[in-house]
């Protein structure tokens, strides 16, 4: 007979929550909302699962003040009224847009895990469900755009065939993509592994998608700052720390010299054929909201709709990564969605010679570049790496170090 244990049970279930995040299951329509929706029911079963526990491990107060100021935001903005933006939202509207906070409540299990015999297990298989998922999203970019075989409608229609790029359509991205990077940057210069071409063509083919598929900006630049993280801060002598920077001086400077540094730059003017609209529309956009926030600074204009109109033309608040939180939160709320990655920051460069710490260092970094480049943590399909974003940053933190991390 098989004897499962709690950490089996909260395995298993992350396991497939985790997957089912992934999009595997939008191959004929977009189920996005209803997998979510039924990831919130697994959130708190797990929850329930948690509390009837008789043995926990401890989580730091900082994680525990952490959970509770985000139960206190989302309470608060469920029953406020706020600023209207294109009218007032329902009390069920609300619910809708702010359910997907509830998968903080994931750190709890997620705690237990990293803190019992299965932490690197786990933290591998969460690598390679976000690794086979960028993959299976690849194969199914090349058969539309190349093949013109669409094996997978609902992925496609995501977005829809008009989002394009490099005359492609292009893929969203998923929320364990900043977390596959990481993992793999951390694997080939961190440890001493065996696997690392392997895991160089693993990075490669993520590499790809972020840049080609999913083409974007701030993910690749969230990537070039995590990797220079890793290289100088990875476990090494003084010397080889001064050599190392003394080449990325030099490979910076020949890329700031090069021609594609100027298309790069270009890429963020207003006049570029390419990302031109959409940069426009971000700094149309940003003002509008801004104007809406200086209302009510401290609290925020509250809960609203990603699409909004003003003078006949439609503004995405998601456009605005991380600042989104800042406008509809105010500065309370916007401190409040800081911490967690800040958390991070700061307890994985105190562990940085550790993979676990590094992993969690350099994960924290790629998060806060990227949110504030309009890759926003806590967009709908981004918000489920905030559980373990915070759980990894608990069971890494000085205080509570498992001897098996070490």
């Amino acid at each position: 007979m098989i004897r499962l244990s709690i950490q089996d049970i909260y395995r298993y279930f992350l396991y497939v929550i985790f997957f089912l995040n992934l999009s595997f299951f939008n191959i004929f329509i977009n189920l996005t909302y209803t997998i979510q929706k039924l990831s919130i029911y697994m959130t708190f079963l797990l929850l329930i699962i948690y509390s009837l526990q008789k043995r926990k491990s401890k989580v730091t107060l900082y994680t525990s003040i952490t959970v509770l100021l985000f139960c206190l935001l989302v309470t608060f903005n469920l029953f406020r009224q706020g600023v209207p933006v294109n009218g007032f939202l329902l009390f069920s509207e609300k619910l809708f847009l702010l359910r997907n906070f509830s998968f903080i409540l994931l750190v709890f299990p997620i705690t237990e895990i990293l803190n019992s015999k299965y932490s690197s297990k786990f933290l591998k298989v969460v690598f390679l469900l976000g690794m086979f998922a960028i993959l299976f999203r690849c194969f199914i970019w090349f058969s539309y755009n190349y093949a013109g075989l669409n094996i997978a409608p609902g992925i496609i229609a995501e977005r829809g065939i008009n989002w394009t790029r490099y005359g492609a359509v292009r893929l969203q991205p998923l929320f364990l993509d900043g977390y596959v990077l990481a993992y793999l940057l951390c694997k080939l210069f961190v440890t001493e592994s065996k696997k690392k071409l392997l895991y160089s063509v693993y990075l490669f083919i993520v590499l790809f998608y972020e840049g080609i598929i999913y083409a974007s900006r701030s993910q690749l630049i969230g990537f070039f700052v995590m990797f220079i993280t890793i290289y100088l801060f990875k476990k090494t002598s003084l010397l080889n720390k001064l050599i190392s920077f003394f080449f990325l001086t030099i490979a910076s400077v020949g890329i700031l010299i090069s021609p594609y540094y100027n298309r790069f730059l270009d890429s963020f003017s207003v006049s570029n054929s390419e990302y031109g609209a959409g940069t426009l529309v971000r700094i149309v956009g940003r003002k509008y909201y801004h104007e809406m926030w200086t209302q009510k600074m401290y609290l925020g204009f509250g809960q609203t709709t990603d699409g909004n109109i003003f003078n006949g033309w439609k503004y995405y608040i998601s456009d605005l990564g991380i600042i989104r939180m800042l406008y509809q939160f105010g500065i309370i709320g916007f401190i409040v969605c800081l911490l967690p990655i800040l958390y991070g920051c700061l307890v994985g460069f105190k562990r940085r010679v550790y993979f676990h710490g590094m992993l969690l260092f350099s994960l924290s970094i790629f998060v806060l570049i990227t949110s504030f480049a309009s890759q926003n943590l806590y967009d709908y399909n981004r918000i489920m790496l905030l559980p373990l974003l915070l759980g990894l940053a608990n069971s890494t933190s000085p205080s509570k170090v498992n001897k098996e991390m070490v």
